[in-house]
Formats: structure tokens, sequence, C-alpha cells
């Protein structure tokens, strides 16, 4: 809530695209993330416009995050929400990535390079998740506001799931129970930005 005021705080009248990449274990723990900070949250992010670019979980079965805080396009934000799978270089779903909602996108999440920590020094690792495929979503969907920064939250929601690409190959496919499990498709910037 307060990063999010700070952001608004910073231009008179902000749009923002925020990347949540948190695993949550329950929405009810107050310590976690309770439910009326996401409330108050959403509140502000409707009120102004915002998209939020949502990792799936990284659980291998039914979409988890998104559901866990109430960030979900079921509730009420479908123009507001995108929640973000993970495939591999092969456009196969991820292994752990949570998938089965409809209107959810995929990005690249499997072994991406990234700064990373370990015995207090830092170095770069293949690392995998949603988590890493959400800012990918999050990127596009900055640039197509940093191009065209009158169309509303909804048009840019829409206009990137509608371009939104199949996998490559039938194996791909195959991995999960066929084409279903990849809801709208694996997000295209070329096909989105062509498209305005």
């Amino acid at each position: 809530d307060e990063a999010v005021r700070y952001a608004q705080s910073l231009v008179p009248k902000p749009r923002l695209v925020i990347n949540l990449s948190k695993e949550f274990e329950d929405a009810t723990d107050p310590e976690d993330f309770p439910g009326e900070t996401v409330k108050a949250i959403f509140d502000e992010i409707k009120r102004t416009q915002s998209i939020v670019c949502v990792a799936a979980g990284n659980g291998s079965g039914d979409v988890t995050q998104p559901a866990k805080t109430g960030i979900d396009p079921a509730n009420g934000y479908e123009d507001h929400v995108l929640v973000v799978g993970a495939i591999d270089r092969d456009d196969a779903i991820y292994v752990n990535s949570c998938r089965g909602q409809v209107e959810m996108v995929y990005a690249p999440g499997s072994d991406v390079i990234s700064t990373y920590k370990s015995s207090g020094s830092e170095l770069h690792k293949g690392v995998s998740g949603t988590s890493f495929a959400a800012p990918h979503v999050t990127a596009l969907v900055a640039n197509l506001w940093s191009e065209y920064p009158e169309l509303p939250a909804a048009r840019i929601v829409e206009l990137l799931k509608s371009t939104c690409r199949k996998p490559a190959t039938a194996e791909a496919v195959a991995t999960f129970s066929g084409e279903a499990s990849y809801g709208r498709g694996i997000i295209d910037a070329w096909a989105a930005l062509a498209a305005l």
C-alpha cells in the first residue's frame, strides 16, 4: 500500500504498472497480506486506472497466488490484472508453473538469467518460476502505455491478451493436456505493438 501511494506521489496523474511476484501462504494472515490492505490497494489501482501483473504461483497445479490474495480477475479486477504463468524455451509450460485460468497469459520463466546472492557474493544464475515470467509482462504493459499513454487500462489488458500467440510446437501443447492450459496464450510484444 505504501509503495503504491509513494509511486502515485511522483507524478500528478499516475497510471502504475505493478509487478507482484510474492508467495503468499495465506491471505488471512495479517502479517503477510491482510485483506483490508488488498482492498485498499485495489481501490487505488482502479481509481488510477493502473495494472498489476501477478505471478500465478509455482505449485504446478491450478493458479494459486491471485486467489490467495484476492487479486484475481474473478473478483472484479479483470480490467486491471494480468495473471502470468511461465514457459520454457520450447514454449512448453514450465513444470512448476501454476496454470488453468482461462484469462491468464504466459511468458518466459525457465532458466532466466538473473542476479543472485549467495554466501555474500553476487553472481548471475539461471532461475525459474512465475516470478521471473511476470516481469516480462510488466515490461510489455509499460512499453504499450509509453507508446499510447491515452489508452485506458482495460484496453491495454485486452490488447495484450488478444495478441498472444499459440505455442510453437505440438510437443509444447501436449505437455499439459492441450492448448486450453495456455489460457489466452504466450505474450507477443511485436504483435501487440503492431495491433496499435
